[in-house]
């Protein structure tokens, strides 16, 4: 999940928080969204989750045909993964038919320990801390 384990401590990590990171989270069918408050600020994670694989692939490119000044995420840096980000820090990949949206565009840059990171950079490196702890639940082949 987006408001759990690893993931808080990524976005502790990530913005040079002073105190572990907490998130607020709701459930709209088929959106899990997840907000953190980052120096008064907010920061969404959001997992479009359908079961349909076609459909997940249609929300992404819906998305990303949705947004301004968009540009795919190339070589290693996409993960092997659909992927595309904005300078106005929106960054999405689309992983087992669905889509993590990582939202900073209302964080200021500047952001982090180094205090060098901009919004992209922000969002990206929190959408990757999320890929690394996304496992795939495949029940193919077990029984209840």
């Amino acid at each position: 999940m987006v408001c759990e384990g690893q993931v808080l401590v990524a976005v502790t990590t990530i913005f040079a928080l002073d105190a572990r990171a907490t998130g607020t989270w709701a459930w709209a069918e088929p959106d899990f969204t997840c907000t953190y408050d980052i120096k008064g600020e907010p920061l969404t994670l959001t997992v479009h989750d359908v079961e349909d694989p076609a459909a997940g692939e249609q929300y992404f490119a819906d998305l990303k045909a949705s947004l301004p000044n968009v540009t795919e995420i190339e070589g290693m840096a996409g993960l092997g993964m659909p992927s595309f980000s904005t300078p106005e820090g929106i960054v999405a990949f689309l992983r087992d038919g669905k889509t993590l949206t990582v939202d900073a565009t209302a964080l200021p840059d500047g952001l982090g320990a180094s205090g060098t990171r901009n919004r992209e950079q922000s969002a990206y490196n929190l959408a990757s801390a999320v890929l690394a702890c996304w496992v795939q639940h495949d029940t193919a082949g077990t029984e209840d």
